[in-house]
Order: structure tokens, then C-alpha cells, then sequence
């Protein structure tokens, strides 16, 4: 009894050391983060999950991520003007192209916008990932700016510009009670958690 008892034990033990190390496999490692290819609509849609949640696929335009000029965009609309007096739109442009500017020389470029300040950007798999947004998002209008720094054999730069905002056909009649109906732009939260969902681990050389 006491045999089959140690045989069992051992038994467990090996079928658990080799789940955990399935596990181990499974899970993304990386010392970096890039944006990841898309080439089409439902794949940044499945992405961005939530973030085009009511909003639908007005406008496609797809190039090769690696060419480094104008490479993917993408937006969704909500609320035809012929439905409501006025239209709502969430936008996506993906770029990737050789650039040796620095963390530093980012932020002095951009000064006028301000860092995204989330925890979850603290985890060192994002150490090469920049945020930035508008200190002044508004319902007409709002922007997050991503740029991912590859530092390698040939230094390269992702980026994704998230936008959006609405406009109201003019002379409407109930103007200010459309514009109180109308979508606000996303929290930093909500527009990071979109963001991070585009990007996936990389070895960097």
C-alpha cells in the first residue's frame, strides 16, 4: 500500500511540474513590446474589443507595416447624420519605419501633449512604450499617440494614433441636448487597455 502511495505521489509530482512548465511556454516573454501586424478589419476589431463597441467599420485602408510610410488605417462609425444630427467616429493609423530618435527627443517633439501616467506601463515589458495624449480631450475631439523604440542593428519606431471625436449637422434643431447625448472621448484607462491590446512581446537584438 505504502508503494503504490509513493508511486501515486511521484505521479502527481511529474504531471504537475509538466503542466506548470506548459504553462511556462504559453505565457509572452519579451524584453520589449512591438505593434503587431494587421491586415484586416476584424483583426484590429477583435483587438480593440470594447474600445469599437457600437461603432461600425466605415473606412479601410491597409499597406505593408514594414514599407515605413502611411501603413493601416482603419475607423468605425456611430450614428449616421441620416439616423441622428450627428456622427461619432473612433480612428486607427499604424506606422513602422527606421527612426533613431530617443525617449527624450520624443517627448521635447511633442511637449504639448502630456505622458500617459497607467501602472500597467510600468511593467518592464513596456519599457520601450511612450503614451502621450491632449491635456484637453473633448467630446469633438481627442487623441492617444503610442510609439514603441526598437533598439537593434537598425533602430526602428511603431506607432498608433488613436482618435476620434464627433461633429453636429449644423442647424439642428436640439443642438445642446445632442451634444449632452453625444459619446464622450475614452479615459486614459480605457484608451490604454485599447493600446496594449495591439501590441505583442519581442526579443530585442
Amino acid at each position: 500500500m505504502k508503494r503504490q502511495s509513493k508511486h501515486l505521489i511521484l505521479l502527481l509530482t511529474i504531471i504537475t511540474g509538466l503542466h506548470a512548465c506548459s504553462k511556462k511556454e504559453t505565457t509572452p516573454t519579451g524584453d520589449a513590446s512591438r505593434v503587431k501586424t494587421f491586415t484586416s478589419e476584424a483583426q484590429l476589431r477583435q483587438a480593440l474589443g470594447s474600445f469599437v463597441t457600437g461603432y461600425n467599420h466605415t473606412r479601410f485602408a491597409v499597406g505593408d507595416q514594414e514599407e515605413g510610410s502611411h501603413e493601416f488605417y482603419m475607423s468605425w462609425g456611430q450614428n449616421a447624420p441620416e439616423d441622428k444630427p450627428y456622427g461619432a467616429v473612433r480612428s486607427i493609423i499604424l506606422w513602422r519605419y527606421e527612426d533613431d530618435r530617443t525617449r527624450e527627443q520624443i517627448l521635447d517633439r511633442y511637449n504639448a501633449n502630456v505622458v500617459v501616467d497607467d501602472p500597467r506601463l510600468n511593467n518592464s515589458l513596456y519599457s520601450n512604450i511612450i503614451i502621450l495624449t491632449t491635456p484637453n480631450n473633448t467630446k469633438s475631439g481627442w487623441f492617444y499617440h503610442l510609439f514603441a523604440l526598437h533598439r537593434g542593428s537598425v533602430n526602428k519606431i511603431d506607432e498608433i494614433e488613436l482618435r476620434g471625436g464627433f461633429d453636429i449637422v449644423g442647424g439642428a434643431a436640439g443642438e445642446a441636448e445632442w451634444f449632452a447625448q453625444a459619446p464622450g472621448p475614452p479615459t486614459d484607462k480605457e484608451a490604454v487597455t485599447a493600446l496594449l491590446n495591439l501590441l505583442e512581446p519581442v526579443k530585442e537584438d
